[in-house]
């Protein structure tokens, strides 16, 4: 994630998304981090959905909730 952010230059909107629950390694995952360190960040902003924000379908939500217990 670090040699990832360090290649945005001036002038410049990157978008980044993913799901900080989806890793394959234990710890912190690279998202998780960058979110740590820079969300005080004035030039940088963050969002985080819930299962409220799952349109795909009810079974969608019951799986997310499943799987966070």
């Amino acid at each position: 994630m670090k040699m990832f952010l360090t290649r945005i230059g001036d002038n410049c909107t990157m978008v980044i998304d993913g799901d900080t629950e989806q890793k394959d390694i234990k710890g912190t995952n690279g998202m998780t981090d960058a979110i740590w360190r820079l969300k005080d960040d004035k030039n940088i902003g963050y969002m985080k959905f819930t299962d409220d924000d799952c349109v795909r379908s009810e079974m969608c939500k019951i799986i997310l909730k499943a799987y966070r217990k």
